[in-house]
């Protein structure tokens, strides 16, 4: 098992990436939110946050936000027609579709939104409670600040607090097979039968 300290450590950027969410005038619920959105399409595949993470220019950072807050919004709603309709400009994610392989607009989210709400709870309540603990982070800056001026001034190394050096446990469980999905996409430009898939499958 991984420390906290460890699991913190890894998640600084994430952490970051929060911070400035909230200097942009978001509040942190929703700041959260938005990490959260930004963590879960890295592990689709997407790789905002390595981009985002080195973004200077304000506007361009609000962008992201801006399309962060428009795919939370639709994943909110419950309406079985899609806001926007079938115009392509209001559904697009200019600035986050371009990290994709596949294409990605707002129809993607609204069609897959229990998946994407599943995805954000599994990681506000399980990593998420450390990364968006204010107290656990600056307890980490201190403890980080005490061990560069020991390391400095060849002291003994401080003793790191204990709610950091205690193991993370994650509430992760494995499922039973029974309640296993497993989620398949096709590339529209490679587009297969009903009978080539079964067949796949069947072998």
């Amino acid at each position: 098992m991984v420390s906290i300290h460890e699991t913190l450590n890894y998640h600084k950027m994430d952490r970051r990436l929060y911070e400035t969410v909230l200097k942009m005038g978001r509040f942190p619920a929703l700041a959260r939110n938005i990490v959260a959105l930004w963590m879960w399409l890295e592990l689709m595949g997407i790789n905002v946050i390595h981009y985002i993470k080195d973004i200077s220019d304000p506007s361009l950072l609000l962008n992201f936000i801006k399309e962060a807050e428009t795919i939370l919004n639709i994943i909110r709603q419950a309406s079985p027609v899609l806001p926007f309709g079938n115009d392509e400009l209001l559904v697009s994610l200019p600035f986050m579709a371009g990290f994709a392989t596949e294409p990605i607009n707002i129809r993607f989210f609204y069609c897959h939104s229990d998946v994407v709400v599943r995805g954000l709870t599994y990681l506000l309540d399980g990593v998420g409670t450390l990364i968006f603990n204010d107290h656990l982070f600056h307890m980490l800056n201190v403890y980080e600040r005490a061990l560069s001026v020991a390391h400095q001034q060849g002291a003994r190394r401080p003793v790191m607090p204990e709610e950091l050096a205690s193991e993370y446990n994650s509430r992760v469980t494995t499922s039973p097979e029974d309640y296993r999905a497993l989620f398949i996409t096709f590339s529209r430009r490679c587009t297969l039968t009903r009978e080539e898939i079964a067949q796949y499958f069947n072998e």
